[in-house]
């Protein structure tokens, strides 16, 4: 339950979502529309980040002496403020936490005409999303281990990988799946969470010892008409065959979007797997 929280509407709208028939151009973007009342005032700051190549804004909200990390990873088109109002949402309940939320850098998309749009990788085509090479994956991966690796590095920090959660919605949960169980060495995250997404590039996906030892929350609609739901059960198929610490939540009737069951369950699972 959220205590002391009005929710008027949880919805992560497809808004500009085109479908040309035989040209097989798609423009998606995810916007989270949230109303809610927390018990205070976010502690939020816009960062300035250009030198690791994200786009604008970059937002970071939770206390100057965090004790966690959540990082939060929006979808195609959409940026940061997309997710914002969800992380207000969530912050008072973590108030230990500091939640990052970056935006991808502006790049053409093969998928919808190359038409230029927030994107973390380029996206081919909607069947098969494991099969492409998604060109630009592994420069966001980089991006986002910098991110966490600066709040490591900062002047008395607590914060480490054993407290760190790397989360995304649709394109933004295949970069947290690929970055937080490809990351290097021993030291695993915390947790990631992957809402409406899948595991991309599975052909060349190489798990690490850090990653092999990440728990893994996937969340997904079964009547996902975008990234449909035989995509998450793929993605447990292909992490369970590594003997990883994975558990898929579904949702009937939801398509892709996200519902207050859905946020409770990372909810707990946040509360499962971040310090106290």
């Amino acid at each position: 339950t959220f205590p002391r929280l009005t929710v008027l509407t949880v919805l992560h709208m497809m808004a500009c979502r085109r479908w040309l028939i035989g040209a097989a151009a798609v423009t998606t973007s995810i916007r989270t529309s949230v109303r809610a009342a927390s018990s205070g005032p976010s502690r939020k700051t816009i960062l300035e980040r250009d030198d690791l190549g994200f786009g604008k804004p970059v937002l970071q909200v939770g206390p100057d002496e965090p004790d966690s990390l959540v990082v939060v990873l929006h979808g195609l088109g959409d940026t940061a403020r997309g997710w914002e109002s969800l992380v207000d949402m969530l912050s008072p309940r973590f108030p230990g936490t500091r939640f990052i939320l970056p935006t991808a850098p502006s790049q053409p998309v093969t998928l919808n005409g190359g038409h230029i749009m927030p994107s973390w990788y380029d996206i081919v085509g909607l069947e098969r999303r494991d099969a492409e090479t998604c060109a630009g994956v592994d420069d966001s991966r980089a991006a986002v281990i910098a991110l966490m690796e600066e709040q490591y590095a900062e002047e008395g920090s607590n914060l480490n990988p054993g407290v760190t959660v790397l989360a995304g919605f649709s394109q933004g949960g295949a970069v947290a799946l690929w970055t937080a169980l490809q990351r290097k060495g021993t030291d695993p995250l915390a947790g990631t969470v992957c809402m409406s997404g899948y595991l991309p590039h599975t052909a060349v996906f190489t798990p690490t010892v850090a990653g092999l030892a990440t728990p893994v929350l996937l969340c997904h609609g079964e009547a996902d008409p975008v990234v449909k739901f035989e995509f998450a059960l793929a993605t447990e198929k292909t992490l369970a065959s590594h003997k990883m610490d994975v558990q898929l939540k579904a949702y009937p009737d939801l398509q892709h979007s996200a519902n207050l069951e859905e946020i409770e369950d990372v909810a707990t699972f946040l509360r499962t797997v971040l310090p106290r």
